[in-house]
């Protein structure tokens, strides 16, 4: 990932990405999660609705 960065950055600026690299996505398809911030939608009185997550193949992104 360093290896692919602006060529301004300087050692010191690589180094800080190299020691957070997990933190970035490798590819466009990686999904991450976090427990740093917790996230809700006021549904009022009105029950919640759960769905699965739907998942597509990459082939469909530019349809999409």
């Amino acid at each position: 990932m360093v290896d692919n960065v602006d060529s301004s950055l300087g050692r010191a600026e690589r180094k800080q990405l190299a020691e957070f690299s997990y933190s970035f996505s490798m590819n466009e398809n990686d999904l991450g999660w976090t427990n740093v911030v917790t996230h809700a939608i006021d549904t009022g009185d009105s029950k919640p609705i759960r769905q699965p997550l739907r998942r597509h193949p990459p082939a469909h992104d530019d349809t999409i």
